[in-house]
């Protein structure tokens, strides 16, 4: 039997013990010392007689069960099922912990804490950190593992198989079983083979011994064939702007590429395939309608953090992107609003309108006065330049649309963002950003667009 003995602090905060590796690795005896903080930890690991086991009695409660394979009590993860004996010590190792109002909590600083639970992770191969209370107790082991593979017939061979067992297997696709099989092994067998007459994609399998439940593992899969995709992003495009930062990097345009490994699915799999695909989008779809903790809180010293969110969103390619932006072209914000054209002329965007309003010309460009004013931008003036126009528009409307919006619309699938301040005065203020969802989105459109062409348009200008 293999003993493990987590120490800290010169206490012993956790030990294991590990039956059924004995053959495997026979006498050894290891010892390894790390700092957490003030103090040293030590794992250890030895091997010992099982009488030492037997000797746990000093507890107030033992508790015992088998282990699946990835079950957060099992150090093993995939490898194998385990029975697990756990003495629970209700007096916890006080160099870690600490009782407040009845309750235990942790005494050390939380990052040491977390220190502690990666070690003992990578030592013992219990992820400690879902269950930290397990500091102070005696986790006992046996290890279970058993050996098959996939065929080329279509099935799985199992080896060694012991007396007295029975072997249960359900062969799957996708959620539903094609083929079970039930065996009982009177003798001992070397090797033994179950093959499906139907296609499969995963199996599960339960094994008996003596009558109890020796090993049980669920949506065992195979990789037969896979095929890579990749994207080439091109060169990134720095992007001058006046105020917002002093300069902003955009994505450049990606080529995807495909690379098959293995044989490729025949075309029945392949259909199927679309159809779990689109199965799973959908699914996709219906969560993000579901979606509520789409708020974020933007503060005065933020503004990197607002510029990236909203430059995330605009650089999806899209069809046609809205811009609801009553004070867009205010002319104290002028540069900002300048910064975010130079952005918009570098996302994939066939069509982009910002709605505006101007109530007093003094303070405010209308119409036409912020196409000749944009026209004095250097950087902007070269873009036209080069690309005749930039495909923006400007609508101005009579009257302000309170609320800032950002929709995207492509094909028929909208998305969007509310933000709570101007785009040009996003520096100055507390506000909110806000992701829409695709109802949302389109509802807010498709009012807002109906108000627009209900006799609300001053004029309309395009650069």
């Amino acid at each position: 039997m293999i003993k493990n003995k987590i120490t800290y602090a010169g206490q012993t905060i956790l030990t294991i013990y590990h039956n059924g590796f004995d053959n495997a690795i026979n006498q050894r005896k290891t010892k390894i010392r790390e700092k957490i903080g003030r103090f040293n930890i030590i794992f250890e690991e030895e091997t010992v007689s099982d009488h030492e086991v037997s000797a746990l009695c000093n507890t107030l409660l033992v508790k015992e069960g088998f282990l699946v394979p990835n079950h957060e009590y099992n150090p093993y993860s995939e490898s194998g099922c385990a029975h697990l004996t756990h003495y629970i010590n209700f007096d916890k190792p006080n160099k870690i912990f600490k009782i407040l109002e009845s309750e235990y909590i942790v005494s050390i600083p939380i990052t040491d804490f977390q220190k502690i639970n990666l070690f003992v992770k990578k030592y013992t191969g219990l992820n400690i950190e879902k269950n930290p209370i397990l500091y102070g107790d005696i986790l006992v082991y046996n290890y279970f593992k058993f050996s098959f593979e996939p065929n080329e017939s279509n099935g799985i061979v199992f080896e060694n198989i012991a007396s007295d067992s029975t072997l249960v297997i359900k062969f799957k696709k996708e959620s539903l079983i094609v083929f079970s099989k039930i065996t009982y092994f009177e003798s001992s067998v070397s090797k033994f083979e179950v093959n499906s007459p139907s296609n499969w994609n995963s199996f599960d399998l339960e094994i008996y011994m003596n009558d109890e439940l020796y090993f049980l593992q669920e949506n065992i899969s195979y990789m037969r064939s896979i095929q890579l995709k990749f994207r080439q992003e091109k060169t990134i495009a720095k992007v001058r702007i006046n105020q917002l930062s002093e300069h902003l990097e955009m994505k450049g345009l990606s080529t995807e590429h495909v690379t098959q490994i293995g044989e490729p699915n025949d075309e029945v799999e392949e259909v199927e395939e679309v159809l779990v695909k689109s199965n799973l989008n959908i699914r996709k779809k219906i969560l993000k309608e579901q979606e509520k903790e789409n708020l974020i809180f933007i503060t005065p010293g933020e503004l990197e953090k607002a510029i990236q969110i909203i430059i995330e969103f605009l650089q999806v390619p899209s069809d046609e992107v809205w811009i609801f932006d009553p004070y867009f072209t205010d002319k104290n914000g002028l540069k900002k609003a300048v910064d975010w054209l130079r952005i918009l002329s570098h996302c994939r965007i066939q069509n982009k309108k910002i709605v505006f309003y101007c109530k007093n010309p003094e303070n405010a460009y209308d119409h036409v006065t912020i196409i000749e004013e944009l026209k004095l931008d250097p950087i902007l003036n070269e873009l036209i330049k080069s690309q005749k126009l930039l495909a923006i528009e400007f609508i101005e409307v009579k009257s302000p649309i309170h609320d800032r919006f950002i929709i995207s619309r492509t094909k028929d699938e909208f998305s969007g963002i509310t933000i709570g301040t101007s785009l040009n005065s996003m520096d100055r203020n507390h506000f909110c950003i806000n992701r829409l969802n695709h109802s949302a989105a389109k509802k807010i459109t498709t009012e807002l667009i109906k108000w627009i062409e209900s006799g609300n348009v001053i004029g309309i200008n395009r650069i």
